[in-house]
């Protein structure tokens, strides 16, 4: 979300991110850089809720950056995207996301291994600025699942 508030020096303030805390009195806003900025409610002057930003078209990524992605991710199979927004809609942002096992954030991409639960992985990436997804595998079954998800294959 985009929350405004009035600063003690005078004037306000703009945040983006995520709401991870809230009080009688208070708001905890964590940004994309993961600093925590504490807001007294009454000092709010404005705020809406963000959608995860759409960026870029995955399919146009160019497959040698996202092999060298999924390399020091240490996964590997047929390259499955998406846009974390689509992944993505209509869902609530949790409060907290745990780190995942086998997940690397690498500027506005995510890779991800294809047993991670994908959301969670997503909500965990969209906090330092992803907006794209990798998955990698070779599996039948799992192909199937990402594909009813909204992965497309780029080959």
């Amino acid at each position: 979300m985009t929350v405004r508030f009035r600063v003690p020096e005078g004037g306000t303030k703009d945040v983006v991110g995520y709401v991870v805390g809230a009080g009688p009195t208070t708001m905890t806003v964590l940004d994309r850089r993961g600093a925590e900025h504490v807001i007294r409610l009454a000092d709010i002057v404005a705020g809406h809720r963000v959608p995860v930003s759409r960026g870029r078209d995955p399919m146009r990524m160019p497959a040698d950056l996202l092999d060298a992605m999924a390399e020091r991710t240490g996964v590997a199979g047929r390259r499955f995207v998406i846009r974390l927004a689509d992944l993505l809609e209509g869902r609530e942002p949790p409060a907290l996301v745990a780190s995942p096992e086998l997940a690397t954030a690498d500027g506005e991409w995510v890779t991800a291994g294809p047993d991670e639960p994908l959301e969670e992985v997503a909500w965990w990436a969209s906090r330092s600025g992803v907006r794209s997804m990798q998955v990698r595998t070779d599996d039948p079954a799992r192909i199937a699942a990402l594909l009813d998800r909204g992965f497309r294959e780029l080959a």
